[in-house]
């Protein structure tokens, strides 16, 4: 059991409280639970639901895993290759994953091919990797991270389409037995969709995180079990659960946290097994019945594999159930039926197997009670199957158990994918989240093989995760070897090693898997060790390098010692290995100048330092006492004199104080010199690291660059295939409309059926030509060809719609007319600030528009109903446009404002007679005048400003024809008239 705190420095997880996003609204992470056979989507984006699983265009929340080529070369992903896979077996290929990282002819792949019947191709590398391709219908070659970028930009696309922004950065899960090679190429294709990876994450370390982060754990820990039967493999792993104490804002607070403890697996049996049983059982039937055998027509296997696929599942709750096919080979129905117990005698031994990774976990983790093991998840659509479950329960069989061992508190099939999402936020800057602590692990034991001997380098305090390596020994060969990474470390991790007294110019390494590991990951080969071939042991080697040069930097310092050379590893969150830094260290000697203090002869010193000593001693005795004189002088005077005045007293206690002790002589300044000095450093210097090379042949830049580009003009072809799809899809819809509106009543009363039959014979030569020489023409052909049958029935389309629509709009024309009359009418009364001639525009326009609907109207109806029209609704309306727009001017116009008052100047009281008598009679005469003279100044000067506006209205045109010359005398306002304004604004 970890001790509490010990994943404080794991990466810290969150739940999506609320999530807020620090980079922007639209900010979103998706994870891809990558499966042999199908493929789940969870997209984090904030809002309602800021965690979901992602639903295809067919809107199911599981897309098969399929990518495939029509034999047009159309490209087809998901739901559309397993629509015609039965039809096309060869030209989909499925299982892309155990195809990728591994040999072109490894066992592995090529038992995978066997065991499910697959019907396409596998081929190496044309670029000489030896890797996995897919060899076309049309022989081209499409190398296996081309195919599985497809499957990525197919999950990337419908992210996208939920999230309705975009979305490139991506959590990925993987198999936890993955080993380097896999993950590399998985990283290639990941880059070759476009898709930024944030971490790849095992896919038991995903659904533990999904159960744990709701969870409480503060009152006791839990041991859980993951039982993991997905379509091609059975995973095991242990997990436990505990708490961590954190400080927040004072408070502390438990969060929780996991760790991986263990994984057992088993490659090569699933879901799709037990599927296959059930194929292999109906085939021989089918030969038994027809004597035909069909294992070798991929058509009937393909039709088989489906039927079957639905039988196992009807089996997981029914004792019987049907097998159905229909043209199942040579236009034969084939029909049957299968019972439980027989299915389980088919499946043999499976069962057992299947359940042998939970009994050996078990086994080595401390048995089978309630404290070892709280409880056993079951996740994967593999463990729905009864049968399984009652093996499973058979391990636990005797335990004495307070509570049931098998548990389904979580989707078994979409709690990976969600856990891996909830990894995602928290590799995100965007979203804010609760702790938990949470760490992936790793599966397989890694080791470092030098030809200098390490020696281990204790971490440094607080460097929980920067250990050093444990030595394994020294090998036959003259080499040593460290476990650098255990199994199941949590990552990331650090390691150090040190490499002391070097006297070689480089350091040979060998990064590889345990030599004498108990498990590897799958496709490698044990007896490849030590070969550095792809598929072996070995992942990568590299040097560090230019040891020796190191005076070609430092050729100013004399060097005094064998280096010390540093290698720090680097193990990432995702699984992968890097050298994050090499350096060396040693002594070095240098001459330097310094600065000292000059020292004189040690005699003459002494004898003046005596003398000094004795000249100050006497002067400090002699001011002694005196000192002692003075007080005592100054005390009889005190005694004596204590009735005289006391100036005296002052005058003796002045003469006191003015009595001090001598200043100290300073001492002589002190002389330095410099002289040279030999001094010691420590100096360290970067190393090179050269010669990198990973046994597995990830794309060169030109292998990248060339499959890069097949991947873009395959999508440049599906664009332009979607656009043709939908130019074409329009082209039809128009076709079939038209030709059900030629048999209209309205459209029969404004054409003859000459015109009619003209119009229906072309619109069947153009669906005629649609299904049979345009079936695939561009798209751009496909809109003339709208383009000239639109011209064709426009026309009479238009005549149709008219004949109402024209009526009622010639209808509210003329009650505009009639609303716009009165309210001309009364405008001058409801504004008399307008002007006549204002009103006159609009008055004039009215007039005209009701004359042109009357004269237009007099001609269309002139016309007979199959003429081309000269009057439309359309152009009723446009017409009234301009009325609306004198009007709006009319109905917009306010009042001018009304003209500032004047102000007068106020006279200041001045009342300064003293006589408290006359004061009251002379302040109310000042009160008295002042109010009569402020009465007739205010009286004048109103006069004149009334005047003012009335001349300006008595002669409007006047004033503003004046306006701009008024404006240049100094002291006086200019008077823009409103209509002014309304003017600009028609214009």
């Amino acid at each position: 059991m970890a001790a509490p705190g010990c994943l404080k420095s794991l990466v810290g997880i969150v739940f999506l409280v609320l999530l807020g996003v620090f980079i922007g609204c639209d900010a979103c992470v998706f994870s891809v639970d990558l499966g042999h056979e199908s493929l789940k989507v969870s997209l984090v984006k904030p809002g309602r639901t800021p965690i979901a699983i992602v639903s295809n265009e067919f809107s199911k929340r599981k897309s098969p895993a399929l990518v495939g080529f029509s034999p047009q070369g159309d490209l087809l992903l998901g739901e559309d290759a397993n629509a015609v896979i039965t039809r096309f077996p060869e030209r989909i290929f499925n299982r892309v994953m155990a195809t990728v990282g591994i040999k072109h002819d490894s066992a592995l792949l090529a038992k995978t091919l066997e065991q499910h019947r697959l019907p396409y191709k596998v081929v190496p590398d044309p670029n000489g990797r030896e890797t996995a391709a897919f060899e076309m219908a049309d022989g081209s070659v499409l190398i296996a991270e081309e195919i599985l970028a497809q499957i990525l930009k197919y999950a990337d696309r419908i992210a996208e389409a939920q999230a309705n922004s975009v979305c490139k950065d991506a959590v990925l899960i993987i198999p936890g037995y993955w080993g380097i090679n896999q993950r590399l190429a998985l990283l290639d294709a990941a880059r070759l969709a476009d898709i930024t990876v944030l971490a790849l994450v095992s896919d038991h370390a995903s659904a533990a995180l999904q159960y744990g982060i709701d969870k409480e754990f503060t009152n006791a820990t839990q041991n859980v079990i993951f039982y993991d039967m997905g379509a091609d493999s059975v995973k095991a792993s242990y997990a436990h659960f505990s708490t961590f104490k954190t400080k927040e804002l004072g408070k502390t607070k438990h969060n929780g946290q996991l760790e991986v403890k263990d994984l057992r697996y088993l490659d090569g049996i699933g879901g799709a097994t037990l599927d296959m049983v059930l194929v292999e059982h109906f085939i021989k039937e089918f030969k038994e019945k027809h004597g035909k055998d069909i294992s070798n027509v991929p058509r009937a296997v393909a039709k088989l594999k489906k039927a079957c696929k639905k039988t196992k599942e009807i089996l997981s709750a029914n004792n019987d159930a049907p097998v159905s096919v229909e043209g199942l080979h040579d236009d034969i129905d084939f029909r049957s039926s299968i019972k439980r117990n027989a299915f389980v005698k088919l499946a043999g031994d499976f069962f057992e197997k299947a359940a042998a990774p939970l009994k050996e976990l078990v086994d080595a983790n401390g048995g089978t009670n309630d404290t070892a093991v709280t409880v056993v998840e079951l996740i994967g659509g593999g463990t729905r199957v009864p049968e399984l479950q009652s093996y499973l329960e058979k391990v636990f069989k005797g335990a004495k158990r307070e509570t049931p061992v098998l548990g389904r508190h979580m989707d078994g099939d979409e709690s990976v994918a969600l856990g891996a999402a909830l990894h995602a936020a928290n590799m995100s800057t965007s979203f804010r989240m609760r702790k938990f602590g949470f760490s992936d692990t790793a599966m397989f034991e890694m080791q470092l093989t030098t030809d200098v001997e390490p020696v281990m380098k204790a971490p440094k305090k607080g460097e929980e995760a920067t250990e050093a390596a444990t030595t394994t020994g020294e090998n036959e060969d003259g080499t040593w070897t460290k476990t650098v990474l255990p199994a199941f470390k949590r990552l990331p991790s650090r390691r150090f090693l040190t490499f002391p007294n070097v006297t070689v110019d480089a350091i040979n390494m060998l990064m590889h898997y345990g030599r004498k590991a108990s498990s590897l990951p799958t496709g490698v080969d044990a007896s490849l060790a030590n070969t550095s071939a792809f598929g072996g042991t070995d992942i990568a080697r590299f040097d560090v390098s230019s040891i020796q040069n190191l005076t070609a930097s430092t050729d100013k310092y004399n060097v005094t010692s064998l280096p010390k050379v540093s290698v720090t590893l680097q193990f990432d969150t995702s699984g992968m290995f890097f050298v994050e830094k090499a350096e060396a260290s040693f002594d070095t000697e240098y001459i330097a100048k310094v600065r000292v203090p000059i020292i004189r002869n040690e005699t003459v010193n002494a004898t003046d330092a005596a003398d000094a000593n004795a000249t100050d001693d006497n002067a400090t005795d002699t001011t002694a006492e005196d000192d002692d004189v003075v007080a005592a002088d100054a005390d009889n005077a005190t005694d004596v004199n204590a009735t005289t005045d006391d100036n005296a007293t002052d005058a003796n206690a002045t003469k006191a104080k003015k009595a001090k002790k001598p200043k100290k002589p300073k001492p002589p300044p002190i002389e330095y010199e410099t002289v040279e000095k030999l001094k010691t450093r420590r100096m360290t210097v970067q190393l090179d690291v050269s010669n990198l090379y990973y046994t597995y042949p990830s794309l060169s830049q030109k292998q990248f660059g060339e499959a890069y580009k097949r991947l873009k003009d395959i999508d440049k072809r599906e664009a332009a295939k979607k656009r043709r799809e939908a130019a074409k899809n329009t082209l039809e819809t128009f076709i079939l409309s038209a030709r059900g509106k030629l048999a209209d009543e309205e459209v029969e009363l404004v054409s003859t059926e000459e015109t009619r039959e003209d119009v229906r014979a072309q619109l069947m030569d153009a669906e005629d030509w649609l299904y049979g020489d345009g079936d695939s023409v561009e798209a751009d052909v496909y809109d003339a060809k709208q383009a000239e049958l639109k011209n064709l029935t426009e026309p009479i389309m238009l005549r149709a719609s008219e004949l109402t629509a024209r009526p009622e709009a010639m209808k509210k024309a003329l009650a505009f007319v009639e609303e716009t009359r009165t309210k001309l009418e009364k405008m001058p009364t409801l504004k008399p600030y307008l002007k006549p001639e204002e009103i006159k525009v609009a008055t004039d326009e009215l007039e005209a528009y009701e004359k042109y609907l009357a004269d237009m109207d007099e001609k269309q109806n002139a016309l007979k109903p199959t003429d081309e029209l000269v009057l439309t609704s359309k152009m009723i309306y446009k017409r009234g446009q301009q009325l609306s727009k004198e009007m709006k001017l009319l109905n917009e116009r306010k009042a001018p404002p009304p003209p500032p008052k004047p102000k007068a100047d106020k006279k200041k009281k001045n009342a300064t007679n003293v006589n408290a008598t006359d004061a009251n009679a002379t302040e109310a005469e000042a009160d008295s005048a002042e109010s009569t003279e402020s009465e007739s100044e205010g009286g004048g000067e109103e006069k004149v400003e009334d005047g003012e506006p009335e001349a300006k209205e008595a002669d409007g045109d006047a004033a503003a024809d004046d306006a701009d010359a008024s404006s240049e005398k100094a002291g006086e306002k200019t008077t823009t008239h409103p209509g002014d304004e309304l003017k600009r604004k028609r214009n």
